[in-house]
């Protein structure tokens, strides 16, 4: 072997050495971005599962909004020529009191509405009750899982709690629309006007027709998926026709409430924009099984 082709080969395995290193340096960089333990992620913005087939989780910050109004804008100016009725006066008694809300810790919100999949893992590990729902029209997998009532939803969340150790539970109605509103006062985290694409719903590439994938749309500023459109999200709640007397410091409202009803939120794939907003304060009978209803997870930090 000449001294030449020494060198070229002594080159040839440092470059080689140098690329190794730096895959598994860029490897482990990735893998750290989304941590499958998440005990110790308390960071803001941080995202993980606390398992592996889990729900990935997003920590929010603590902080305080305004949360209902005492006014709200026509519906008629919302969807000119399509709304015929204006709503907005029973619209604004349903969201009144505008009230203070603080949430005084940081919690970890599901970046995504629970999945067929994820759903499907917690009935071969024996929970759930067992029920498995039937799919949608559009498969399992990365669908949001639907056809489950409220007390499915929080069989779920017990599931995941005894799992993992850690207290899993649904959102607050004051949790989730701090959570949704992410920092924005507008009727939607995008803006005041409905647009095109920020949403399944209303007009977007699926023409409100089907359910999509979870994650299709931008997140909002917290990094959560599918706040608003695609499927209805269980609530904690119970229902109280607006929020005279309603909780101030983010906990859930069951005193004194309709309790045969739970609060919804987000609207769905083929709700209309006066629906599909923020604010927007619903319920659905706490049995009931919909093709358009599901929930997404919280976790209590430390």
């Amino acid at each position: 072997m000449t001294f030449h082709s020494s060198v070229l080969l002594l080159v040839s395995k440092f470059l080689k050495t140098i690329m190794t290193l730096l895959l598994v340096f860029f490897s482990l960089d990735s893998a750290s971005s989304h941590p499958v333990n998440g005990h110790n992620s308390s960071r803001v913005g941080a995202s993980f599962r606390d398992c592996l087939k889990c729900p990935e989780l997003v920590v929010i910050p603590k902080g305080s909004f305004n949360m209902g109004s005492d006014s709200r804008e026509s519906a008629t100016n919302i969807e000119p020529g399509l709304v015929t009725v204006d709503i907005s006066i029973l619209a604004a008694s349903n969201i009144a009191p505008a009230h203070s809300v603080n949430i005084a810790k940081p919690i970890a919100v599901g970046k995504y509405s629970v999945t067929y999949g994820e759903w499907d893992v917690c009935v071969a590990d024996g929970g759930c009750g067992g029920y498995r729902p039937k799919a949608s029209s559009w498969g399992r997998g990365r669908m949001p899982v639907a056809h489950v009532t409220w007390q499915d939803a929080k069989n779920y969340t017990d599931w995941l709690s005894k799992k993992t150790g850690r207290h899993y539970r649904l959102l607050s109605e004051a949790e989730w629309e701090y959570a949704a509103r992410a920092g924005t006062t507008s009727a939607y985290y995008w803006g005041d006007k409905i647009g095109k694409d920020n949403a399944n719903c209303c007009g977007d590439r699926w023409n409100e027709t089907k359910l999509a994938p979870v994650g299709s749309f931008a997140p909002n500023q917290f990094g959560l998926h599918d706040m608003l459109g695609h499927v209805w999200q269980w609530i904690e709640d119970c229902w109280h026709d607006g929020y005279v007397g309603a909780p101030t410091d983010g906990s859930a409202w069951i005193e004194d409430g309709q309790c045969s009803k739970r609060i919804i939120r987000g609207g769905s794939y083929q709700s209309p924009p006066y629906i599909v907003r923020v604010d927007d304060h619903n319920s659905n009978d706490s049995q009931a099984r919909s093709y358009s209803v599901s929930f997404r997870v919280v976790r209590d930090m430390p």
